[in-house]
C-alpha cells in the first residue's frame, strides 16, 4: 500500500477550508492543488504524472490516474490550462492572473501540524515513557495514516487493491494515534478541532475515488442493514463513544431517505448475545471463555442479570426504540442466489470467528443482501438498493471478493459514514468528530485474535493459582484490565509475547495505586512545605520579637532617661521657683519701701506746707495790710500745693500698699528676667 504522507495533513486541512458544495462538480474542489503544483514546477510543460506527484508531494493528496486527466480536461474548459502535446498542459495567461495562493494556508495549516506532532511527541513520553523511542518515527505520516485505516475508507473503483492494511511494523503506533486522538476528544477541544478539520479534509478526498455524478440524488431506493455488532453499538451496549457515532450515521442516513433496517436472524443473534452476557454475569465461571465488549460494558455499569433479561423481554421494543425496521430474508435463492459455500470460504479466509454461529449470521446476512439487489452489481451507491453495514473489515472485504462490483454487499462502519457525509457535508457537522471518536474508541480495543490468546494465557495462570479468581475478573471483564493490556501491548503480537497477565496487574496495581501515591507526595510536599513555612514563620517571629525586645529596652532606657532629666528638671524648677519667690518678695519688699519712703517724703512735705502755713499766721497781729494780703496770697497758693500734695501722697501710698500693685510690678520685673509664665501672685 502507497504511504501517507505526513503532508496530507495540510492538503485535507487546506481542503476542507476551500471545499464548496455547491461547486458544479466534486472536482472542481480540486482545482487550487492542481494548478498550484503546475505552477510550481519550473518547466514551461508539466506532464500529468508530475502534476499527481506534486500534488502529493506538496499537499499529501492522492489525486487517481484516472482522475487527473478529467481534472484537467474540466480546467482546459475553463480556460485555466491548455493542452500541448499528449499528456503535457501548460498554464494559460489567465490562470497566472487567477491563481489562487495557498502559500499562506499552507504556512497556516504547517504550523497546526508541527504543533500537532510535538504536543503528540510529548503525549508520548509522558503517557507511554516504555515506547518513547517511537517519537523517532515520522509522527505527522503516523497521524495521517490513522484517517487512510479508520476513518476515511470510501468504496470505490480501485478500493478493492488501496484497501489500507495494517503492517505489523506500524500498529504499535496505531493503538497510540488512537490513545491520543481520545485523549484530545476529552482534554483539548482546540488540538482535537485541528484533527477533526484534517478528518472531513480526508474524507472529502476520498471521493475522488468514487463516481459523484449521482450524488444529488435522495437515497429513497436504499437500504441500509446493521448487522448485530453495529446494532449492539447504536443500542449503547458497547459504549457511549460507539452509540453516537452510530446514532450520527443513521440521522444522516434518514435525512437522505435511507431505510434502516436489521434482519430478523440478526435479532435473534442480538438475542443470544444478551442471553450469553445474562449467563456470565450469572455465572462467572463462565466468563473465563466470553469476554466481549458487551459483556465489559454491562460490567463497567454494573449491570446485574436482571438488567439483561429485561433488555431481552422485549428486544422488537429496542430495535423500533431507535428507528429501525425489522426485515425478513428475501427470497429468490433460484433467481439471484449468492455462492454461499464460496463465500463462507472467502469470509473464513480473512475472519477468525471464535463461534460457528457468528459466521453462519454473517453468510445470511450477506446473501439476503445479494438478493435483495436481485443480483445486480451497481456502480454507485445511491443505486445499491441495500448494503450491509458491518465493524468486520475482513467481511466487507469477503463480500467483495465473491460479487465484484464497486459497491460491495458489505461496507464498514466508517465507509457508510464517510458516504453518508460528503453527499451532504452541511447536514452533520458533528459527525467527523463522532467517527473519529468512535474509531479511536474502536483502535484501543485489544484485536480478537490477540485478546484470545490473552484470555486462554489468564485461564492458565487462574488454574494453576497463580493468580486469584479476583485478579482474573478484573484482567478479563473490566475495562481497566483492558486498558492496561493494550496500554503494556499497543495491539502489537509481537509485543504480547513478552507480556504475560502478572504484568497487566502489576501496571493495574500501578494505576490504582498512582493517584493514590500522587496524593501522599502531594500531602508530603504539602506538610513539607507548610513546616518550611512554619519554620520560616517562627524564624520572622523571633526577629521580630528580638525587634521588639530591643526597642523596649531602648524604651525603657529611654523613659528612664526622661524621668531623671525629667526629676533634674523639677528639682531646677524648684529652685527656680524657690528663687523666683525669693525674688518676688524682695520684689515686692522694695516696692513697699519705696512707697513708705514716697509717702514719708509727701507727709514731710505736708507738714512743711502747714507749717509754712501757720508761721504767717501767727505773724498775721503785726503785719500791714500789704503784708496781710500778700501772707493771703501765699497761704493760698500753699494750700493748693498742699492740698493736692497730701491727697496724691495718701493715694500713691495707698496704691503702693496695694497687693494688685505689687504683683503687677513683681511680673513687669519678671518679665524683663524671662519669667513672665511664672503666677507671682501665690509668692506675695
Amino acid at each position: 500500500m502507497m504511504q501517507t504522507p505526513g503532508s496530507a495533513l495540510v492538503g485535507y486541512a487546506i481542503l476542507k477550508a476551500n471545499f464548496n458544495a455547491q461547486a458544479s462538480s466534486y472536482l472542481d474542489n480540486f482545482f487550487p492543488f492542481v494548478l498550484a503544483a503546475i505552477a510550481e514546477s519550473n518547466e514551461t510543460e508539466v506532464e500529468t504524472p508530475e502534476i499527481s506527484a506534486r500534488v502529493r508531494d506538496s499537499f499529501g493528496l492522492h489525486i487517481p490516474t484516472l482522475v487527473l486527466p478529467r481534472i484537467l480536461k474540466r480546467t482546459t474548459r475553463r480556460g485555466f490550462t491548455e493542452r500541448i502535446t499528449g499528456n503535457s498542459v501548460r498554464l494559460t495567461s489567465e490562470a497566472m492572473k487567477k491563481l489562487p495562493d495557498l502559500s499562506q494556508e499552507v504556512t497556516q495549516y504547517q504550523a497546526r501540524q508541527r504543533e500537532l506532532v510535538e504536543h503528540f511527541a510529548t503525549y508520548i513520553e509522558n503517557a507511554f515513557p516504555k515506547h518513547s523511542k517511537l517519537t523517532t518515527r515520522d509522527l505527522s505520516q503516523s497521524l495521517a495514516r490513522f484517517f487512510d485505516i479508520h476513518a476515511v475508507r470510501i468504496v470505490g473503483s480501485s478500493l478493492g487493491d488501496s484497501q489500507p492494511r495494517i503492517d505489523e511494523s506500524e500498529s504499535e503506533l496505531d493503538y497510540i494515534v488512537a490513545s491520543y486522538f481520545s485523549h484530545l476528544g476529552r482534554h483539548d477541544q482546540l488540538r482535537f478541532s485541528y484533527v477533526i478539520e484534517a478528518a472531513k479534509g480526508a474524507m472529502l478526498a476520498s471521493v475522488l475515488e468514487i463516481d459523484t455524478s449521482t450524488m444529488n440524488e435522495q437515497l429513497q431506493k436504499v437500504t441500509i442493514v446493521l448487522d448485530s455488532p453495529v446494532l449492539m453499538d447504536t443500542l449503547g451496549f458497547h459504549g457511549k463513544e460507539s452509540r453516537d457515532a452510530m446514532i450520527s450515521v443513521l440521522r444522516m442516513a434518514r435525512e437522505q431517505g435511507a431505510r434502516l433496517c436489521i434482519f430478523r436472524h440478526s435479532l435473534s443473534e442480538l438475542d443470544g448475545i444478551l442471553e450469553s452476557i445474562e449467563y456470565s454475569l450469572r455465572s462467572p465461571t463462565s466468563r473465563r471463555i466470553h469476554a466481549s465488549r458487551g459483556l465489559a460494558h454491562f460490567v463497567s455499569i454494573n449491570a446485574s442479570p436482571a438488567d439483561i433479561a429485561l433488555l431481552r423481554a422485549n428486544p422488537e421494543d429496542l430495535v423500533s426504540g431507535i428507528g429501525l425496521d425489522i426485515l425478513e430474508s428475501p427470497d429468490g435463492y433460484l433467481e439471484y442466489g449468492l455462492d454461499e459455500n464460496l463465500l463462507e470460504e472467502k469470509i473464513q479466509e480473512k475472519v477468525r470467528y471464535s463461534q460457528e454461529k457468528a459466521l453462519v449470521h454473517d453468510v445470511r446476512s450477506i446473501s439476503a443482501i445479494h438478493r435483495m439487489r436481485q443480483g445486480a452489481r451497481p456502480s454507485t451507491f445511491e443505486r445499491c438498493r441495500a448494503v450491509l453495514v458491518t465493524h468486520n473489515d475482513g467481511l466487507a472485504r469477503a463480500s467483495r471478493d465473491v460479487a465484484s462490483s464497486k459497491v460491495p454487499l458489505a461496507m464498514t462502519t466508517e465507509e457508510v459514514a464517510s458516504t453518508l457525509w460528503i453527499r451532504r457535508p452541511g447536514l452533520s457537522e458533528d459527525a467527523p468528530r463522532d467517527i473519529v471518536l468512535a474509531s479511536a474508541f474502536a483502535g484501543m480495543q485489544p484485536p480478537p485474535t490477540l485478546w484470545r490468546k490473552y484470555l486462554e494465557e489468564i485461564n492458565l495462570l487462574e488454574n494453576s493459582g497463580e493468580i486469584s479468581a479476583d485478579n482474573a475478573v478484573i484482567l478479563r471483564e473490566t475495562s481497566i484490565g483492558r486498558d492496561a493490556f493494550m496500554h503494556e501491548t499497543l495491539g502489537s503480537d509481537a509485543l504480547s509475547k513478552n507480556i504475560s497477565p502478572n504484568d497487566v496487574l502489576s501496571r493495574i496495581r500501578e494505576e490504582i495505586s498512582s493517584p493514590l501515591n500522587a496524593q501522599v507526595e502531594a500531602l508530603k510536599l504539602e506538610s513539607f512545605e507548610a513546616l518550611i513555612e512554619r519554620d520560616e514563620t517562627n524564624r520572622k517571629r523571633s526577629l521580630e520579637y528580638s525587634q521588639l525586645v530591643d526597642k523596649e529596652r531602648e524604651y525603657v532606657e529611654t523613659i528612664s532617661r526622661l524621668e531623671t532629666e525629667s526629676a533634674s528638671n523639677l528639682q531646677s524648677i524648684e529652685e527656680l521657683k524657690k528663687d523666683r519667690i525669693q525674688r518676688c518678695k524682695t520684689i515686692g519688699a522694695r516696692a513697699r519701701r519705696r512707697a513708705r519712703i514716697a509717702t514719708t517724703l509727701a507727709q514731710i512735705l505736708l507738714a512743711g506746707v502747714f507749717l509754712a502755713t501757720l508761721i504767717p499766721i501767727w505773724h498775721t497781729v503785726t503785719r500791714t495790710e500789704n503784708e496781710l494780703l500778700a501772707m493771703s496770697t501765699w497761704l493760698i497758693v500753699c494750700t493748693s500745693i498742699a492740698i493736692p500734695l497730701a491727697v496724691f501722697s495718701a493715694l500713691l501710698y495707698v496704691r503702693r500698699t496695694s497687693p494688685t500693685w505689687i504683683e503687677k510690678y513683681s511680673k513687669r520685673q519678671l518679665s524683663k528676667s524671662a519669667c513672665a509664665d511664672l503666677n507671682s501672685s501665690e509668692f506675695c
